[in-house]
């Protein structure tokens, strides 16, 4: 799995130590993280070979935001509620978009 934006954030978001500058850097990967759904999950026109090779390595970030999401979220040893709330609204905007279609599994 390639490094991008979604998959950083998810990184810094599961990163736990206790200091509390880490929570904070945490609850800010997870806004950002929430706040990149709508864009980075909606549907998009597949166009020429460059487009569609991209177009390849955003659905393996997708697919891998799709399997780590829920385990970070039920997490709750190593989350606190402000981390949690962003992380539930990151899965819902991703269940907007890709229920049923593209993630049949999700319930």
């Amino acid at each position: 799995m390639g490094c991008g934006y979604l998959v950083s954030l998810l990184t810094i978001v599961g990163t736990v130590e206790g200091e509390t500058n880490n929570q904070q850097r945490r609850l800010l990967g997870a806004i950002l993280l929430k706040n990149a759904i709508p864009k980075v999950f909606t549907q998009r026109v597949i166009n020429d070979e460059e487009t569609s090779t991209m177009f390849q390595r955003e659905e393996e970030e997708r697919c891998h935001v799709r399997a780590t999401l829920p385990t970070l979220l039920f997490n709750t040893e190593s989350i606190d509620e402000a981390i949690a709330l962003q992380l539930s609204l990151a899965l819902t905007e991703i269940a907007s978009c890709d229920f049923p279609h593209r993630w049949p599994t999700l319930l």
